[in-house]
């Protein structure tokens, strides 16, 4: 039987950075291929998150290799795609809200569940913080996400959808 453990970190060294980095590229590259928008933070972005101490990264390892991560954060104005003003304002006014744009398992990985007991980290950190809501977001080919995330969660889970994106194309026919 496999050993699974996770770890709560705010900074990383940079190999483990560059690890993680290979790891997280390979899981979001045929995503990318699939939705008009990014799914994915570019090399130098997610390198920036990883020596953010504002971002919580929590790592998951099994049998000692560290096999993926997750990432966690109160500063919603360091997400570049996320309006902070709209969760604190508009969504949640008074509320105190968390964002995890990182969910990231080694493909090989994939279909173990082992993404259940990042859940559980990062809900020990929602309950630590205080949090009121935990946000994501998730393209459609990822559409299995929010019942995952819930399904590895205690207590009865709400999903409120806040927005869709459109990505449109026009052409002149002829």
């Amino acid at each position: 039987m496999s050993t699974i453990e996770t770890k709560i970190r705010r900074f990383v060294d940079p190999v483990t950075a560059w690890f993680t980095w290979k790891v997280y590229d390979r899981a979001f590259q045929k995503i990318n291929l699939q939705s008009p928008c990014r799914q994915s933070f570019h090399r130098w972005d997610f390198l920036k998150v990883m020596f953010d101490r504002d971002f919580v990264k929590v790592f998951l390892y099994v049998d000692g290799k560290p096999v993926g991560f997750a990432v966690y954060t109160l500063s919603l104005e360091k997400l570049p795609w996320v309006s902070a003003e709209y969760y604190r304002q508009t969504a949640f006014p008074g509320l105190k809200v968390a964002y995890v744009p990182i969910i990231a398992v080694s493909p090989k990985y994939w279909g173990r569940q082992y993404s259940k007991p990042l859940m559980e980290a990062l809900d020990g950190l929602y309950t630590r913080d205080g949090v009121d809501r935990l946000c994501f977001d998730y393209a459609d080919e990822n559409a299995f996400l929010p019942e995952a995330i819930a399904a590895a969660l205690p207590g009865t889970i709400v999903k409120e959808t806040l927005g869709q994106q459109h990505y449109v194309s026009l052409h002149r026919e002829g």
